[in-house]
């Protein structure tokens, strides 16, 4: 059975994968011309809309940051940090859905956007969890 620790890591890979395959889909699309699958890029969308906030942040919410508050005290800021690290995350997601919609909508300015929101996105969610961003 995997610890608490395994589970959310490999959550973290997997938020890290969809947004990795966002991004990629994106500079695809831009280098070819040719539009994207704008149902698949909405479908992963959707996921990181749904699974970290869902299940990801009250994993993390559950396992880690009640149960260290509760024995660390001291730990209190570092655990605000994971929070607000929380807030920041849902604000990519909205960045990130806004300018697929735009470029769905034909505005040519925003599939680079997408590119660019999902690259700060998976880089973001990497320093929050602790793993180096090499990709």
């Amino acid at each position: 059975m995997l610890n608490a620790l395994e589970i959310i890591s490999q959550q973290q890979r997997a938020m890290s994968s969809v947004l990795l395959a966002i991004r990629t889909m994106a500079r695809r699309a831009l280098r070819s011309g040719v539009a994207p699958d704008f149902r698949q890029l909405a479908a992963l969308a959707l996921y990181l809309e749904r699974f970290p906030e869902a299940i990801h942040q009250a994993n993390e919410e559950k396992l880690f940051f009640r149960p260290l508050e509760a024995r660390q005290p001291a730990l209190g800021r570092t655990v605000a940090r994971f929070r607000r690290d929380h807030a920041a995350i849902k604000g990519y997601g909205n960045r990130l859905r806004s300018a697929l919609r735009y470029w769905q909508q034909g505005d040519a300015q925003a599939g680079p956007q997408v590119a660019v929101v999902a690259d700060d996105y998976v880089r973001y969610c990497r320093r929050h969890a602790g793993t180096p961003a090499d990709n």
